[in-house]
C-alpha cells in the first residue's frame, strides 16, 4: 500500500462523520498501467459536509499544496452531479501528489455508485454498499454516432474552413487558431468513428480520443501532428491543408459506412476553392482546388 493511501485511509478512519470512501479514475481501472502520472480521485461520503467546505487545512495532511483549485466556487461552471450536495476540491501537491478530492453528502452514495462504471470501495464503515458491480470501462465506450451526427460532424468541419481562412487572410491570428481547433476536433472524432467501425465500439478510446493514435500509421499520426505546428498566417494554411486531406479521406470512409449522399458530401471538398475565388484569392485558391466528379 503507498503511503498515500495509508494516509487517505487515516484520514478516513479519523473523522468520525466519514462513512464511505470510495475511489475512481484510472488508479483503479487495471486497464491503465501504473506510472508516475496516475492521480488519486478521492470520494469521501460525510454526514456533516459544511465542516470541509469551512475549512480546507485538512488537505494539508496529505502534503504540502503547490495549486489547488474550487470548482463549486466558479459561477459559471458549478458541478451539475453535486447541486450542493458535495464540494471538490482538485489539489497538486508539491512532490507531485495529485488529489481530485470529492466529499458528498451520504445521501448521495446510491446516484455515485451509479455514475461511473470504474468505482472501488476502499472503507465502508457502516457496510452500506451490497453487491458493487465488478469494474469495468463500460461508461468510458464509445458511443455509436447516430447518422445524424456523423452528418452533422462532416458540415460542421467544412463550415469552419472559410471562417479559418477569413480569419487567416485577414491576419487575426488567434481567431484563425480558435477555428483550426474546432474542425481539428471534428477530424480527430471522425478518425475515431472510423477506427471503432472497425475495431469495435466497446473500447475506451481514451480522454479526447487520445488511444486513437494507436491505431493509425505512421504517415498519418505525422499529418495529424502537422495540423498543430501554427503560429503565423503561413503554417495555418499548411494545417489547414493537412486537415482537409484527413478530413476527405476518413469523411469519405465515414460517408460509406453510415450511407450517406456521397455526391452531397463530395461537393464539400470545393469549398476552399469557391469560398476564395468569390473573396478574389484566385491564387490562393488554386492551392486548394479539388476536382470532384
Amino acid at each position: 500500500m503507498t503511503d498515500t493511501m495509508q494516509q487517505l485511509k487515516q484520514f478516513f478512519h479519523e473523522q468520525e462523520d466519514l462513512r464511505v470512501f470510495g475511489m475512481n479514475g484510472s488508479k483503479v481501472n487495471p486497464n491503465i498501467p501504473e506510472d508516475k502520472f496516475k492521480d488519486y480521485d478521492v470520494v469521501f461520503f460525510t454526514t456533516d459536509l459544511e465542516k470541509y467546505i469551512k475549512n480546507a487545512s485538512f488537505l494539508n495532511k496529505f502534503g504540502e499544496v503547490l495549486i489547488m483549485t474550487e470548482p463549486e466556487n466558479d459561477p459559471v461552471c458549478p458541478n451539475e452531479l453535486l447541486k450542493g450536495k458535495g464540494y471538490v476540491y482538485l489539489v497538486q501537491y508539491v512532490d507531485g501528489l495529485r488529489i481530485d478530492l470529492q466529499i458528498r453528502l451520504l445521501e448521495t452514495l446510491t446516484d455515485y455508485l451509479a455514475e461511473d462504471s470504474l468505482t472501488l470501495i476502499i472503507e465502508d464503515k457502516d457496510n452500506l454498499v451490497k453487491d458493487l458491480p465488478i469494474l469495468t470501462e463500460s461508461d468510458y465506450y464509445l458511443t455509436k454516432p447516430s447518422q445524424l451526427q456523423v452528418e452533422n460532424s462532416i458540415t460542421e468541419f467544412w463550415w469552419m474552413v472559410p471562417n479559418i481562412l477569413k480569419a487567416t487572410l485577414r491576419n487575426q491570428v488567434l481567431l484563425a487558431e480558435f477555428y483550426l481547433r474546432l474542425a481539428r476536433e471534428e477530424v480527430i472524432q471522425a478518425i475515431t468513428w472510423t477506427i471503432a467501425a472497425k475495431e469495435g465500439w466497446d473500447k475506451n478510446y481514451g480522454k479526447e480520443y487520445t488511444h486513437s493514435l494507436n491505431y493509425l500509421d505512421k504517415e498519418t499520426r505525422a499529418q495529424l501532428s502537422n495540423s498543430f505546428v501554427t503560429g503565423d498566417s503561413y503554417k495555418i494554411l499548411t494545417a489547414l491543408r493537412e486537415m482537409i486531406d484527413l478530413e476527405e479521406r476518413y469523411g469519405d470512409m465515414l460517408v460509406v459506412d453510415f450511407n450517406l449522399d456521397q455526391e452531397k458530401y463530395g461537393e464539400y471538398k470545393k469549398i476552399p476553392y469557391i469560398y476564395l475565388k468569390s473573396k478574389g484569392e484566385s491564387i490562393l485558391a488554386e492551392t486548394f482546388k479539388k476536382e470532384v466528379s
